[in-house]
């Protein structure tokens, strides 16, 4: 399985400013310390004094507008079954009633091409798509939905020259469960009444991650040790997008590489901090910001204990549609 986790570059070169307590001069002289500025964290946890880093990051323009996915190679032949053909296809759908909320349509469609009446029997939740990551489609799927069918078998009747479409629609939060971005090559489980048909539907090319946003990041040490951080998002996309995100959206990582590659260490708030369980979902229109308390986070100079002494690369992290974005914010040192 793909990584569900992405690096977001600046679009511009991080600030790191004095905290309006600390003089001007041992700000120079603190900023030449650090060699360009990097932040550095000096003891448990406690930044060079009166120091915050801000960076405005930008998502990758994937795909114009803020189209979620493209089919990538036409649909396969139809095929004949139980005196009808059917035919596959997985097509983007861009549903604009619901604030952005964008998916996919796996699609079979029935045509009765002869002369005669033709009932076709089908089993609940008739249409089940596999994602598979290479155009063979063997082995096991990359992605399946989840969850069991509460449909009970039922029939359709089409007259000569008839067709009857069935379908699945796969919404970008259902994929984001176990799908990166990325070329999948798409299966549709027909489910007749006798037997599961698997029925090529071609490939779509998928971008789950809503392009044209842009984060701006704060993180800031506190007076007496620790660290927070802030983040806003403002929508430059020329339609509105739908955000989903929990209580705890922001954290903080330590990693040892620049590219914050593999699993963080995390920075947890202190013992007794509860996350709500809950779940919003915004629509933000274009030009439109989003600064929630949901997207702040801090964590006491204690944070770091137990962690190895050494020089660590600090990690936001966002979790936004399902997704994890990592911002980097500076090298840090943990222990004196």
């Amino acid at each position: 399985m793909r990584d569900l986790t992405h690096l977001i570059r600046p679009a511009q070169p991080a600030s790191r400013k004095p905290h309006p307590r600390l003089p001007l001069a041992a700000a120079l002289l603190a900023c030449g310390a650090l060699a360009g500025c990097g932040s550095l964290l000096t003891g448990p946890l406690s930044l060079e004094e009166g120091w915050r880093m801000e960076a405005t990051f930008l998502s990758e323009s994937l795909i114009p507008a803020a189209n979620f996915a493209r089919q990538a190679e036409a649909p396969p032949p139809a095929v004949e079954y139980g005196g009808v053909t059917l035919q596959a296809s997985v097509v983007p759908v861009d549903t604009a009633s619901d604030a952005g909320t964008m998916g996919l349509n796996i699609e079979v469609r029935a045509r009765n091409t002869s002369a005669e009446t033709v009932r076709l029997p089908v089993r609940g939740c008739t249409v089940w798509p596999e994602f598979h990551d290479g155009a063979e489609r063997t082995g096991d799927p990359v992605w399946v939905p989840r969850g069991a069918c509460a449909q009970a078998p039922y029939e359709v009747v089409l007259a000569p020259g008839e067709e009857h479409a069935f379908g699945f629609h796969a919404y970008d939060v259902m994929l984001a469960q176990g799908v990166e971005d990325g070329r999948y090559y798409v299966t549709a489980r027909f489910h007749h009444r006798n037997e599961t048909l698997r029925l090529s539907a071609g490939s779509a090319d998928v971008r789950l991650r809503v392009p044209n946003l842009a984060f701006r990041i704060r993180v800031e040490e506190g007076l007496t040790g620790g660290l927070s951080a802030r983040v806003r998002v403002e929508n430059r996309n020329p339609g509105a997008v739908r955000l989903e995100y929990g209580a705890c959206a922001v954290g903080f990582e330590l990693h040892r590489d620049a590219e914050l590659a593999g699993k963080g260490i995390p920075l947890y708030p202190p013992r007794g901090h509860v996350c709500p369980d809950y779940l919003v979902i915004a629509g933000l229109a274009p030009g439109e910001v989003l600064e929630p308390r949901e997207f702040e986070y801090r964590v006491s100079k204690r944070a770091t204990q137990g962690v190895p002494r050494g020089v660590y690369h600090l990690a936001v992290t966002l979790n936004l549609n399902a997704r994890t974005y990592r911002f980097p914010g500076g090298t840090v040192r943990v222990g004196r």
